[in-house]
């Protein structure tokens, strides 16, 4: 698992603590692993809290983590992240699932945001800052806009995070939780239109395609110069 060397010191004298809790009373089979998701937890949830801070602003300082017979693999209310017994039988290695899920505990929205804000930022938290090692193969922007949400949203907020505003997850959930995620939002962040934004990420996934010979991965994403890829 990623340290995140730029963050702990400030999340260690920042943010909040946090009580973990694991509730294996469905499903008792994943209890070792679910001890280890609380560890990952407590580690994890002070640094998310950091990352995604506002004045003003205390995320939940508890967090249960309750396992269960469901389909799909995991989903978040309030402060309880419902997780698959299947999914974690199946897909054992499977942490970053729980930094997404613990990113939503920290959103705790109460104002209508667009899903793909949502999960765009979870997606690109987990991927970008977590586990980066994994080096994830970037979405084919004319195949999977970034309304689809998820890694389609994440890795074109990381591109504009990189390349614009080393602070757009913290700005970008300060205005969602303020019901605030409006065009003057992308203007006031990046000088540019989200539409703008958009093509520039399409033609940049294009281009590195080309040079590159396969699909561009988080790695290839370009770092902040200062200025937009237009040169702008």
């Amino acid at each position: 698992m990623v340290g995140w060397g730029l963050l702990a010191g400030a999340a260690i004298l920042l943010a909040p603590k946090v009580v973990v809790e694991v509730d294996v009373s469905a499903s008792p089979s994943p209890a070792v692993w679910a001890e280890r998701a609380k560890a990952l937890a407590e580690e994890w949830y002070p640094k998310l809290a950091e990352l995604l801070r506002q004045p003003g602003w205390k995320p939940p300082a508890k967090v249960t983590l309750r396992f269960e017979p469901m389909e799909g693999v995991a989903g978040t209310a309030g402060d309880v992240i419902h997780i698959s017994e299947a999914w974690v039988r199946d897909h054992p290695d499977d942490w970053g699932m729980v930094i997404h899920e613990l990113v939503h505990v920290v959103q705790a929205y109460r104002n209508p945001v667009p899903g793909w804000i949502t999960e765009g930022i979870a997606d690109g938290i987990r991927y970008a800052k977590f586990e980066p090692q994994r080096d994830s193969a970037l979405h084919d922007p004319d195949k999977s806009p970034y309304t689809d949400g998820y890694w389609s949203a994440g890795a074109f907020l990381t591109f504009v995070e990189r390349w614009y505003d080393r602070s757009l997850f913290t700005r970008l959930n300060e205005a969602a939780r303020r019901g605030r995620c409006t065009p003057e939002f992308w203007r006031r962040a990046t000088g540019k239109s989200l539409e703008a934004l958009w093509d520039e990420y399409k033609n940049w996934y294009r281009q590195t395609s080309e040079e590159k010979g396969r699909q561009p991965r988080l790695s290839d994403l370009p770092e902040q110069r200062g200025k937009g890829a237009g040169g702008e």
